[in-house]
């Protein structure tokens, strides 16, 4: 099938939402939020909004207004800038610590030294492809050389052997996601123990929640929606009671937004990172009373968790 859509004018674009039933107070306004965000988004923020028909169309819910879509578009960009807020801290935070544990114990090259990764990440048995461990180190070759970083600089005008600068300067240009891959395939145990106690979880947790932020951080970053969705990558939680930090863990959807901001908040108390996300996400919630929270994954009584009580 090919696609024969064409695209539409301004004018056709509210004509649209017209047509299926959308309220719109001020169309001159509704004409300005359409060329300042895209039809897209605002047909991705509709969505809650649907009542699918029996031919596969839609039509919007009754007296729905233009302005309750712009509403939580304004609320996902507030939620957006504060979890991207946090996420930096708690990324900053887990990078100096794998490259504390890994330079103090390998020396300051250490990520230049396959031998310290698992096998299936450091090499290949098809001599046709590449391992993890090649492309990493090929891609990381490349930034370097590209980069206009100060210290990358300068290490590429001094020093011609190793060919890479040390680990306190690459980890400041390579990705949350990245360092979550070679904390993933670090051979040490003791080392990734290490880590994940700064986090007061174990390994196994902390794999999953390095996944689960590292891919969250991504839609922040291409401002993609967090709100009434699924996450792929969700992150464990404890059920085990020495490690439980939820009480109401067993009815937490671990896909759900508030599954990750809550692994995002005892992250923050764990490493005592001085940060206002509990305080800033509780503001944002109390200033938009139309969100459903229940949509979002929250429970019922979640301000009495130990991690977001006001203090």
């Amino acid at each position: 099938m090919t696609y024969s859509s064409p695209p539409k004018t301004i004018d056709g674009l509210i004509e649209i939402l017209l047509s299926k039933g959308l309220l719109i107070e001020d169309i001159e306004l509704a004409k300005k939020w359409i060329n300042q965000i895209g039809f897209n988004k605002i047909k991705t923020f509709s969505n809650i909004f649907h009542v699918p028909d029996s031919r596969g169309d839609y039509s919007f819910s009754e007296n729905t207004l233009f302005s309750y879509i712009i509403d939580d578009y304004k609320f996902d960009c507030f939620l957006r800038s504060i979890i991207f807020d946090a996420l930096s801290h708690i990324e900053i935070s887990f990078k100096a610590l794998l490259n504390y544990y890994m330079s103090i114990n390998y020396g300051s090259h250490w990520y230049l030294k396959n031998d310290l990764f698992k096998s299936a990440f450091s090499s290949t048995t098809d001599p046709n492809f590449q391992s993890g461990y090649d492309k990493f180190i090929l891609k990381l070759t490349k930034d370097c050389k590209d980069s206009q970083d100060y210290s990358i600089r300068k290490y590429n005008f001094n020093f011609s052997y190793p060919s890479l600068p040390p680990s306190w300067v690459i980890m400041e240009i390579i990705s949350f996601g990245t360092c979550s891959v070679l904390y993933q395939n670090m051979l040490s145990t003791e080392i990734r123990n290490d880590i994940s106690s700064k986090f007061n979880t174990n390994q196994k947790f902390f794999e999953s929640w390095l996944i689960s932020l590292s891919y969250l951080r991504n839609q922040c970053a291409h401002h993609q929606k967090l709100i009434y969705r699924t996450f792929m990558f969700p992150p464990k939680m404890p059920s085990r009671e020495k490690n439980i930090f939820l009480k109401g863990h067993k009815s937490i959807e671990h896909d759900s937004l508030y599954s990750v901001l809550c692994i995002i908040q005892f992250s923050i108390q764990s490493l005592n990172i001085d940060c206002f996300f509990k305080e800033s996400l509780h503001d944002l919630i109390e200033a938009n009373p139309q969100i459903n929270l229940k949509e979002l994954g929250f429970s019922q009584n979640w301000t009495e968790e130990d991690i977001w009580i006001k203090i």
